[in-house]
């Protein structure tokens, strides 16, 4: 760091069921990139993060150093984000701060403080549809990893924070000091984010994928691209394949809103075959294939596939 340089202090905001990595990726991001990084937090009584972390916050709301950057991580946010204290303190930081990042669903802290009006936005990829709800008069996008506005950037889920943050690392420093950042992480930065995963077709699958969790499945494979997806599972049940398809077909017509064209049997496998028209009104194709696992009892082989139409699922995942 040259000497003349100060350095740019970054406030992390964390609560009670705060996620790991939604703070620790830009924690370790700036840290590396030679920021003054510091927690901050209601009171300075240990916090418990998602999946059990111990974490003792070094500041409260009221006695922290003025940041440059202030990273609102995701979480427990819907526990959060209607205390007036902290939505005070953040649209506070806003005005002050030359950057406010949020990682995943803590774009909802900047919803509630209004700072999202007439912006672009981006969160977790199964939240975007609540934070538009949130942020009605701000522009929600999915096909973006991360969203800068200028002051204000949201970031997609968990690790899509590493890589904004090494944008705000590169917008504050420099890119020679972002790239300095991202190989000592040993991390492969993309700078055009091309990775996003709200993007990915396996979103149109959501509704299959909850309904077959209820018969505990093994997940064999989990694959595909934003054209086509196939995931595939293997799975104990009294049911047999004929009444296993039986009951995924119903659930494809109802819940998914797919329309059945055919029903067929391949290599041993029965098979449906559907279509449907996504929000942008894209028309993609689909299979379900149910088979009995001759080498054991009760055991089913069950495959989903999708592709757009023009698009081939096996050219996608080569």
């Amino acid at each position: 760091m040259p000497q003349s340089e100060e350095r740019k202090r970054v406030a992390i905001l964390i609560f009670q069921g705060v996620q790991i990595i939604d703070y620790t990726a830009p924690w370790e991001v700036f840290g590396q990139a030679g920021f003054e990084v510091f927690t901050v937090a209601e009171t300075k009584q240990p916090i418990t993060t998602s999946m059990g972390m111990s974490v003792n916050p070094q500041y409260t709301l009221d006695d922290h150093p003025r940041p440059e950057v202030v990273v609102l991580p995701g979480g427990e946010v819907p526990s959060h984000n209607s205390k007036p204290q902290i939505i005070a303190w953040i649209q506070q930081q806003a005005r002050q701060a030359e950057v406010v990042l949020s990682v995943c669903n803590g774009a909802y802290f900047l919803a509630k403080a209004g700072l999202l009006d007439g912006l672009e936005a981006t969160t977790f990829a199964s939240l975007i549809p609540g934070l538009q709800a949130a942020a009605p008069k701000a522009r929600v996008v999915s096909n973006k990893r991360y969203v800068d506005n200028g002051k204000i950037i949201t970031s997609a889920g968990l690790s899509s924070g590493i890589d904004a943050s090494l944008h705000v690392v590169e917008k504050l420093r420099g890119k020679g000091r972002a790239q300095m950042a991202a190989i000592n992480l040993e991390y492969n930065w993309d700078r055009e984010g091309k990775f996003v995963r709200a993007a990915l077709a396996d979103k149109h699958m959501r509704a299959i994928i909850d309904f077959l969790r209820g018969f505990s499945p093994k997940v064999l494979s989990h694959e595909g691209g934003t054209d086509s997806w196939t995931t595939q599972w293997s799975m104990h049940s009294d049911l047999s394949a004929n009444a296993m398809l039986s009951s995924l077909n119903e659930h494809l017509a109802a819940s998914a809103k797919w329309s059945r064209l055919s029903a067929n049997q391949t290599n041993g496998a029965l098979q449906s075959t559907w279509k449907f028209s996504d929000n942008e009104g894209k028309n993609w194709h689909g299979t379900a294939s149910v088979q009995s696992m001759t080498e054991e009892k009760n055991k089913l082989w069950v495959s989903v596939e999708i592709s757009r139409e023009g698009k081939s699922a096996s050219a996608q995942r080569q």
